[in-house]
């Protein structure tokens, strides 16, 4: 049996409800092949290159620069999480 056949049948033995996960992860394998564009490339090769020179800043720098609240902070994500599963009965 081939691969091809090997992964059809395996296919066919799934649940109904799991195919839409298939169907997400075989898109995925298909989207990695796909190239990027020279322009993409550039921006990323900068960024790769600012990284290595040590232009960067902490990501709390950043949150601040960009006055965003402090909903970000992970005790407080976890404190909302606590409080809304209490709420639902988890």
């Amino acid at each position: 049996m081939t691969v091809r056949e090997n992964v059809h049948q395996l296919i066919d033995t799934l649940p109904e409800d799991r195919l839409a996960d298939v169907l997400d992860y075989l898109a995925d394998l298909q989207d990695e092949d796909a190239s990027i564009g020279s322009e993409a490339k550039a921006v990323i090769q900068e960024g790769l290159d600012d990284i290595r020179s040590g232009r960067t800043i902490s990501l709390s720098d950043y949150r601040r620069s960009r006055g965003c609240s402090s909903f970000g902070r992970p005790e407080k994500l976890e404190r909302l999480w606590l409080s809304d599963s209490t709420r639902r009965g988890g």
